[in-house]
């Protein structure tokens, strides 16, 4: 990576963090060069040095976490040498290096992960901020965590403090920032040797491209959102057709109904206007007959009246005749009762 031009060079840092800060920070240089400053560091001992003095800063503050790149249960080793301290024992490869290196003690505790840092100290992320970083082999791992939680472009210059005789392989640096040939001087007062600390910049391009980013990520959700309302609106209209071609086809099953029924009705119409006609046909008949009815009924009175006066005339001639007969019988009965007298 090489090195390229400084950025403008800010006025007034807006905040300073430093990782891994030692019992012994550039704490004047810190507090003129900017507004609010962060001492972090996990050994007991030193966060009791560091309390002391920043008891009389209000605008320094100390923080006790372990930062790592996530949030875990771990050991803090704490060594003779404070570079040499932290969540991980130290390699044989330094023990053969540092054959002074003694273990002091150990104790448990949770890991910070570093973004959870960043917001708990709320670093604006539109001002001029620093980092300086002296956690030894964490350095590298733990810019990367903050280049991928976006945390990395709040800091307009990263001091990387390296472990003893251990170089920054600048290929292993994210690609948000650049190595500055020449730090500029609001830096280089913060730096307790500087030809041991590298010191980064946020790449000229690293806002607009997460602008860019941020912008395309938006844009990439709302086409998926737009995909997504456009599939559910593809599932409701086929819903929607399925249900009308159902509600068309039993639209069409009640039509079909309808006119069969018309059918019906019509045929029975048909039927009761024949049956209507025979009934008055029948009706007209039946007046006929009753009329014939009575009429035969009038003359076989007339017929039976006439008979019975017939049968009383006669009745009456033969009632006469029969007087006569008798009469006639009384006459002879007194002729021969005289002959028989005689």
């Amino acid at each position: 990576m090489a090195n390229t031009p400084l950025l403008d060079e800010p006025t007034q840092l807006h905040t300073l963090i430093h990782l891994g800060t030692g019992a012994s920070p550039a704490l004047s240089a810190y507090t003129q060069a900017a507004e609010h400053i962060w001492l972090v560091d996990a050994c007991p001992e030193v966060q009791a040095t560091l309390k002391n003095l920043a008891a009389t800063q209000p605008n320094v503050h100390v923080s006790s976490a372990l930062v790592d790149v996530e949030e875990r249960a771990a050991t803090f080793y704490r060594y003779s040498l404070p570079w040499a301290s932290g969540p991980h024992p130290v390699s044989d490869e330094l023990l053969q290096r540092y054959p002074g290196i003694k273990a002091l003690n150990t104790h448990e505790q949770t890991t910070t992960a570093i973004h959870h840092l960043m917001a708990e100290m709320a670093v604006a992320k539109q001002q001029h901020n620093v980092l300086v970083m002296d956690l030894g082999a964490q350095n590298v791992p733990l810019m990367h965590a903050l280049e991928q939680q976006g945390w990395l472009s709040a800091f307009t210059y990263v001091v990387v403090i390296p472990a003893p005789r251990t170089p920054l392989r600048l290929e292993e640096l994210p690609s948000g920032v650049q190595a500055v040939a020449i730090p500029p001087s609001s830096v280089a007062n913060l730096l307790p040797e500087p030809s041991e600390a590298t010191v980064l910049q946020r790449h000229p391009l690293l806002l607009e491209t997460q602008r860019l980013q941020a912008a395309l990520t938006n844009a990439e959700q709302r086409q998926q959102e737009t995909i997504q309302q456009v599939e559910a609106l593809t599932k409701a209209n086929n819903e929607a057709t399925q249900q009308a071609e159902q509600q068309a086809k039993a639209l069409k099953a009640e039509q079909d109904k309808v006119v069969q029924l018309k059918k019906q009705q019509e045929s029975l119409n048909k039927s009761i206007e024949e049956i209507s006609k025979e009934a008055q046909q029948a009706n007209r008949d039946n007046e006929e007959l009753r009329q014939q009815l009575k009429e035969s009924t009038s003359s076989a009175t007339q017929a039976k009246e006439q008979l019975e006066q017939e049968q009383q005339y006669r009745q009456a001639l033969i009632d006469k005749e029969l007087l006569k007969v008798e009469a006639q019988l009384e006459l002879i009965k007194d002729i021969l009762i005289k002959d028989k007298a005689l």
